[in-house]
């Protein structure tokens, strides 16, 4: 078992950051990373790796390449979580739900769902 996976899923949220979308190979490796970012959170939630949920979880701090940001989502969907935990991911996100930008849309939108499938509003 690997101890490095957190470590890639945060090379994988750089590679992200640095996604061109005017080109298709750049926005093809975006897309191959996420796919790759919830395999690693699904192997740590899933216990098949030497690293944890709570490990994983310190990602929320990691504001470099939107670190906190992909963790926050990947961790509500696909971690077995504690109610603070939840909350700080949940705050994480609806900082970025306020910008005025497309990605701030994205998120308010996803907050939506979220409440929607928690019967939250």
């Amino acid at each position: 078992m690997q101890k490095k996976l957190i470590e890639e899923y945060k090379n994988l949220a750089k590679q992200c950051a640095n996604t061109d979308y005017g080109d298709k190979s750049s926005v093809k490796l975006h897309n191959q990373s996420v796919d790759r970012m919830y395999e690693i959170v699904e192997a740590i939630g899933y216990e098949l790796t030497e690293e944890t949920p709570e490990q994983f979880c310190g990602l929320l701090d990691i504001t470099e390449n939107k670190t906190n940001l992909w963790a926050a989502t990947h961790i509500l969907d696909r971690l077995p979580i504690d109610k603070s935990i939840e909350t700080k991911a949940l705050s994480i996100i609806r900082q970025a739900a306020e910008s005025d930008d497309i990605n701030g849309m994205g998120f308010k939108i996803w907050l939506e769902d979220w409440n929607q499938r928690h019967n939250i509003g």
